[in-house]
């Protein structure tokens, strides 16, 4: 009979039994940059922190947070702040316009946004006007209202000066326990609201609860794929894709695996380095990334050694 690998299909019960399960294995890892480790137990305490201040800076049931970002563990530590805590994510693509992007922070009602340097300038005037909260997704910290302001370039943007979300204040572990459960949950509830490519017209916005999103990882970890703790998974597409969030970041850590992002774009050059350094069990793609030069480069590639 099958086990489930969660207690709950929640966000919520994600991050505690996989932390209670996995403890001190590696989640994620930021290929070549030294120290870049998350444990299982560092990823669940860093997600109560950034969960408790986002509750201590206004952030509540069904209030919606997105996150415009490239792929890095404090993107996936963002959403699940977020969804821990019954807000919504709002996941958005980084090919997304200015334009775009303010329609959908409008049109969603979003409260704040998880940004980076390559991408706040498409939310920055959107942030000015309307007063919600940015938080830097580099370091998780809640830039500064005022300084906000006066940002006019990366480097400020990179620069400016706010609160670590990562840091819960004085509360002790219990304390911040406590607080949490107050805002656990359910698994009717939505947890994110993911805008299409809008290659049909405007991009829509579609509503994916916890039962959703989690369910269809626990299913796809019995019945589509074997994963075991210690497998190595390399992501490289959009986090911002249902497909990639499903089955590229969630049903490996429902495993146990370490997942390893890029510190860059997915450049062919740096892609087959790194799956030659890495030697992942999993990676998740799309036809355009196993075209032309990949695909020939794929094919000289020595796996002999693989797994």
């Amino acid at each position: 009979m099958k086990k489930n690998k969660v207690s709950a299909f929640t966000f919520r019960s994600v991050v505690d039994d996989i932390a209670r399960k996995y403890g001190d294995n590696v989640a994620f890892s930021v290929y070549g940059k030294s120290g870049s480790d998350i444990t299982y137990n560092e990823l669940k305490a860093s997600v109560d922190r950034m969960s408790v201040s986002l509750i201590a800076n206004g952030i509540g049931k069904g209030d919606k947070i997105a996150i415009l970002s490239d792929n890095s563990p404090n993107w996936m530590i963002a959403y699940f702040a977020i969804a821990s805590i019954g807000a919504i994510a709002v996941p958005m693509l980084v090919d997304f316009s200015e334009k775009e992007v303010g329609n959908m922070l409008a049109h969603s009602e979003c409260k704040g946004i998880v940004t980076n340097s390559r991408n706040y300038a498409k939310a920055i005037g959107f942030v000015r006007t309307s007063g919600i909260i940015l938080i830097r997704c580099e370091d998780l910290f809640l830039l500064d209202g005022i300084a906000v302001s006066s940002i006019s370039s990366r480097e400020d943007f990179s620069a400016c000066k706010g609160i670590a979300m990562m840091k819960s204040g004085n509360l002790k572990s219990q304390e911040a326990s406590d607080v949490l459960k107050l805002y656990e949950p359910s698994e009717d509830d939505v947890a994110s609201l993911i805008y299409t490519s809008g290659t049909t017209g405007s991009p829509k916005g579609v509503m994916l609860t916890h039962m959703n999103l989690v369910h269809n990882a626990d299913e796809a970890c019995v019945a589509y794929v074997d994963i075991f703790p210690g497998d190595r998974a390399l992501s490289i597409l959009p986090l911002s894709h249902a497909y990639e969030f499903t089955e590229s970041q969630l049903v490996p850590l429902l495993c146990g695996a370490t997942i390893y992002f890029l510190s860059g774009p997915p450049a062919v050059s740096v892609l087959m380095k790194a799956l030659r350094d890495i030697r992942p069990h999993i990676l998740n793609t799309v036809p355009v990334f196993i075209e032309g030069e990949l695909a020939s480069q794929v094919q000289r590639c020595d796996f002999s050694q693989h797994k």
